[in-house]
């Protein structure tokens, strides 16, 4: 009896495993909305989407198929859409509401005695 990863054809495997993609990139980002973002997740999500492709090359291979160019595309590709995240708010304080804080300040207290420039905060407001 042969197995389903030997005889479904390349490019219904290939929209197939599209699909897997989605499915488990999905579930990763509800999981990391949800407050269940560890490394650990990632890896494990990432894991099982590769492990489709995998199991695909070595079932394919004992079969005799021998064309992986898209489906290593995908599974690079993939990856990085597992490992890469996007910083949102760049260059904010740390609540992400677009405020900061500093030490220095305008008046003359927090940097030196005579505000800033002088004493022990580097340049302040320069």
């Amino acid at each position: 009896m042969k197995h389903f990863l030997e005889t479904v054809r390349g490019p219904e495997f290939l929209v197939l495993f599209g699909g897997w993609f989605l499915l488990c990139w999905s579930a990763l980002l509800v999981l990391r909305r949800t407050g269940r973002d560890h490394p650990l997740t990632t890896v494990i999500m990432l894991a099982l989407f590769e492990s489709l492709g995998v199991a695909r090359y070595v079932v394919g291979s004992a079969a005799g198929l021998h064309r992986w160019m898209f489906l290593s595309l995908m599974m690079v590709i993939g990856a990085l859409f597992f490992l890469l995240r996007v910083q949102q708010g760049a260059g904010t304080g740390s609540d992400g509401g677009g405020t900061s804080s500093s030490s220095c300040s305008t008046g003359g207290g927090g940097c030196g005695s005579a505000g800033c420039g002088g004493g022990g905060c580097g340049g302040c407001g320069s």
